[in-house]
This record gives C-alpha cells, structure tokens and sequence, in this order.
C-alpha cells in the first residue's frame, strides 16, 4: 500500500518536471535561436551573396549566444557593396538585416584595375557587373611616388578634381552627367572629359598659380555647364561631320575644332576662321 502511495505521489511529478522541461526548452529555443532571416535594402546585392558573407544559408538557426548582432554587422560589412547595415531581432524569431548599399557614381580604371568609387570618395571592388552600366570612368591618374597604393588614390588632387566633376554633374542634372563617357587626368596642361555623345574630347583648365580653391572651383562649374550647353547645341544635328575637340581652358570662349575647320564662338555665335 506504501509502495502504490509513493507511485501515485512521484508519477505526477516526473510529468510535471517533463513537461516543464519541454516548455523551458522551447523557451530556450525562442529567446536565443532565430531560424528566419529577412534581408532589406538589397537592390542590386543578390540575398545568396550577403549570406555567403554571413556564412548561412537562408534556412539556417543562429544560436545567438554563439553568434552576437554585432558579430554578424560586421561579417556583412566585409562585403565590398555595402556601406552601412544594421541588425535586429523581431520576435519571436525572426532576424531582420538591413542594409545600405554603395551607390557609384564612377568607374576608376587604375593601373588597368577596374574599381567604382562612390559620393564620399569611398573605393571600393565589385561583384556585381551591372553595377558598371552608363558609370562614367576616371582614367590617366599617377602616382610616380607611390604607384598602386589605394589610400594615396584617395588623398591624390586628382581623384578629387574628377570627382568634384562628375558630383558637380550629378548634382546639376542627371542629363548633364549622362554627358561624360570619361575623364581623363593623364595631361599637365589640360583635363580631357570624353563626351558619350561620340566621344567628343573636351579640354578643360589645370588649376593656375594664382587660383584658390573657390576659383577654380567656380572656374570649372562655368565650363561644366558650357560642356552641357555645347553638347545641347549640336546634339540635334544629324550631320554627319566630326569635331576633332573642343577647347575650354580660354576665358568667355569656346573653340570648337572639325577635321577640316576650325570654329570660335563666345557662347552664342559661330564665327568660321580658316
């Protein structure tokens, strides 16, 4: 009788302690395992890409005791088309990462590497190709000193000269930045910006002795929008003549020379000199 007393005490209690393991563990299972990862912001990034980084497939079960928020910021960090990401938890278990990616505003072609460069003079690699489509390229600077060496890229006068350009561009009008193919920086007396309408080259001024910062910054402002008008005079002309270039370094004039011809205007009239 004892016996069967003791049974019907200990039988309750060994499934109470089964099933409050059972819920515990499930607990356990929600507040520090997430099995669904939902990932924000990626528009040209593949989600397969970003989780290569992450070293995850898209089903997996992070333990967050093992594997911290900030732990995988910055795994996704490494990836060289994201600029900034942030991570969160939503209950009950979901992962949700959002990102931010580099948007380019040029292709810089590097001692015949190809590398894109963003607003914030931010260098970086590619994986995707398509992030090179209508990029213009920024070719022709050296560095004799110390060739190759990225953070000297950085800091070069050129690079920022031909990225004040094209964020000048890009600022003024989107058409105005669909203009430029290329520029090149490989001349001491001239900037050569290509124009995508048949690859017009256009010379532009080296920044002289007696400018400051501000003028030749407003010196090349001026001539960015003759660029711009240049181009929207002749763009309706289905001639099939060719212009050999067009010279900007001259004060309040614009030369424009043909194969055969060579043409002054001050902006508003074409005077034919031979």
């Amino acid at each position: 009788m004892k016996k069967n007393f003791k049974l019907i005490i200990f039988i309750p209690l060994i499934v109470f302690l089964i099933v409050a393991a059972v819920v515990l563990a499930n607990k356990w299972r929600t507040d520090s395992h997430y099995n669904k990862i939902t990932i924000r912001g990626n528009f040209t990034i593949p989600e397969d890409d970003i989780l290569k980084y992450l070293k995850l497939e898209n089903d997996s079960v992070i333990d967050l005791k093992k594997v911290n928020l900030e732990l995988i910021q910055d795994r996704i960090l490494n990836h060289p088309e994201i600029k900034k990401v942030s991570v969160v938890k939503q209950p009950p278990k979901e992962l949700i990462i959002e990102i931010v990616e580099k948007k380019p505003i040029a292709i810089i072609n590097f001692y015949n590497k190809l590398m894109l460069v963003d607003r914030d003079f931010e260098i970086f690699s590619f994986k995707n190709s398509g992030m090179l489509y209508d990029l213009p390229v920024i070719s022709g600077i050296d560095l004799k000193n110390d060739p190759e060496n990225i953070n000297s890229l950085k800091k070069s006068f050129e690079l920022k000269t031909a990225i004040f350009l094209i964020n000048l561009a890009y600022t003024n009008s989107k058409t105005l930045y669909s203009y430029i193919s290329e520029i090149c920086m490989n001349k001491r007396d001239m900037i050569i910006i290509y124009s995508n309408y048949r690859s017009i080259p256009f010379y532009f001024p080296r920044m002289d002795k007696g400018d400051t910062e501000k003028s030749y910054s407003d010196k090349l402002q001026f001539k960015l929008k003759c660029f711009g008008g240049f181009l929207e005079q002749i763009l309706p002309d289905k001639s099939e003549k060719e212009i050999e270039y067009v010279d900007l370094r001259f004060e309040k004039q614009v030369i424009a020379k043909e194969k055969l011809n060579q043409y002054l205007s001050d902006g508003s009239q074409n005077e034919k000199t031979n």
